[in-house]
């Protein structure tokens, strides 16, 4: 069981593979054991790596510490949220993190994920765009 301390940091970072446009979002925890450690949803299903691990590559474009006001198990966290596959619309990083956040903070994340809203925003753009220049 992997409890962390008091506050966990939300981090954005720059997404491996895609690294201009796309951001990723992941949680940062001190374990039992002193240990930085990170919980985030990949393509591949929710992990616990190392923090170094995981910022191989990677550089924080932002950081938001939050108060935990209930338990943070990272342990029950992977098994709760491993169940249900990755999703660009549906069940993203940014999902998750919205999600933990929620159960373990007390804090709602409006939009759950920004980033799907933003690009929801662009494509309706362009979309009304391309309807009035055909006009």
């Amino acid at each position: 069981m992997q409890k962390t301390r008091n506050r966990i940091t939300l981090l954005t970072t720059n997404a491996l593979g895609f690294p201009f446009i796309v951001r990723h979002k992941a949680i940062k925890f001190t374990d039992e054991n002193n240990t930085t450690k990170i919980i985030h949803r990949t393509t591949s299903g929710v992990e616990i790596i190392s923090y170094n691990t995981f910022m191989k590559e990677r550089h924080i474009i932002n950081h938001k510490v939050y108060p935990l006001r209930r338990e943070f198990d990272a342990d029950a966290l992977l098994t709760k949220y491993n169940h249900e596959p990755f999703n660009w619309m549906s069940n993203n990083c940014e999902d998750f993190t919205s999600d933990v956040i929620k159960e373990t903070c007390g804090v709602e994340m409006r939009p759950r994920s920004p980033q799907r809203t933003n690009w929801i925003v662009v494509l309706g753009i362009i979309l009304i765009l391309m309807i009035l220049i055909k006009r």
